[in-house]
Order: structure tokens, then C-alpha cells, then sequence
């Protein structure tokens, strides 16, 4: 049910992107939530950080924080929640956009102007009524990623739930969502987002 949700674009940049999986080393599967390709990063010592868990409203509010778990969680959470009321299979993609900058930026405008074939997941979502949304969400920085006082890689994950009203909605098994990122800090205003998805 939730196959639309996943970018057509990630797909074609997964292999591109698999050497950077490798390079970030010790972080094990996932290194930054969603993003980090460029490796420009000296060790830091911090130790394993969560992110606070945010309520629902700050959640979706798709603003960017000055925590980059916080902004983590809130990527997540844009990104795996759709419903049946949204103007179109894409919404999404303008509810995280303050959230990115770089590539990740660049990747979801494309997205957003090109991405409109989605298969037949949208309209199954809209027939059966669906509302598609992700809970238990963890964002944490391993304490083996490189990071500078500007850039972090964060991992995030997050249990997506499908749920229908309509008799034709179909029932989806409960998914489970990861994402390595690498978060950057943006100069004008001191705050978190998101700049490439790793993985």
C-alpha cells in the first residue's frame, strides 16, 4: 500500500550511492538517516545521542530545528505520512521541503515536477479511504560516524502504519522504515536539515 511513498528518484541513485554506505564504516547499515555521500568529516567522540521524541503537531510541522535528531525525526515523518485527503499522490514533498537543503533539496523538487507517476498505490489509497503515518520514530547519531561542528550523519527509523475506512480498502502489513541521512547546518540561521539521503 505504501510502495508510492518511496521515491522513484532514490532508486536510481541507490547504486551511486553504495560505495558512500561502505565509506562511512562502523555505522553499520544505516549512518545518517537519509543522507551523506561526501565523507568530509573528522571522528567525533560523542556519544550514541537520541532524539527527543516530539509531539505530534511539532512532528509535522515540517520546520527544521537546531537539533539535527529533532530535524531527523521530523524528516521521517513528512516523508511516510500521506492520506487520502491530500491534493495529490505528492503532497508530501512540499510538506518537507523546509526541511532539506543540497542534493536533498534538488532530488525533491525533481520529485515534485516529475515524479507524478506513482503506479497504482495512490489510487488504492484513495479508494479505500487510507491514511498511511509512521510512529515509534528514533533518530540517533552512532558515536563511530565522522561529524564536524556543521555536518552529522544520523540514522532514523520508524514503524509505518496503513490504515483504511472504506470496505475496499485493502489491509497492509505493519512496515518497518530506516534511512541513514547526513544533516548539514545552514550559516543564515544556525539550524538543521537535511542534505542527502545516504540510504
Amino acid at each position: 500500500m505504501a510502495e508510492f511513498l518511496e521515491p522513484d528518484l532514490q532508486r536510481t541513485r541507490r547504486a551511486r550511492l553504495r560505495w558512500a554506505a561502505a565509506a562511512v564504516g562502523g555505522c553499520g547499515i544505516l549512518t545518517v538517516g537519509v543522507l551523506l555521500a561526501t565523507g568530509l568529516f573528522t571522528a567525533g567522540p560523542d556519544p550514541v545521542q537520541s532524539a527527543p521524541p516530539p509531539d505530534r503537531a511539532a512532528a509535522g510541522a515540517a520546520a527544521p530545528s537546531d537539533d539535527p535528531l529533532v530535524t531527523a525525526h521530523r524528516w521521517l515523518y513528512s516523508t511516510r505520512t500521506v492520506a487520502h485527503t491530500d491534493t495529490h499522490a505528492l503532497a508530501w514533498t512540499h510538506r518537507v521541503a523546509p526541511l532539506l537543503t543540497g542534493p536533498a533539496a534538488a532530488d525533491n523538487d525533481r520529485l515534485a515536477v516529475h515524479g507524478e507517476d506513482t503506479g497504482g498505490g495512490w489510487t488504492r489509497l484513495v479508494t479505500g479511504r487510507c491514511h498511511v503515518t509512521v510512529t515509534s520514530i528514533d533518530a540517533v547519531i552512532p558515536p563511530e560516524a565522522p561529524r564536524t561542528s556543521d555536518r552529522v550523519a544520523v540514522q532514523v527509523t520508524g514503524t509505518v502504519h496503513t490504515r483504511c475506512t472504506a470496505p475496499a480498502g485493502a489491509a497492509a502489513p505493519v512496515e518497518h522504515t530506516a534511512a541513514t541521512l547526513t544533516l548539514t547546518r545552514t550559516t543564515h540561521d544556525g539550524l538543521w536539515r537535511v542534505h542527502e539521503r545516504l540510504y
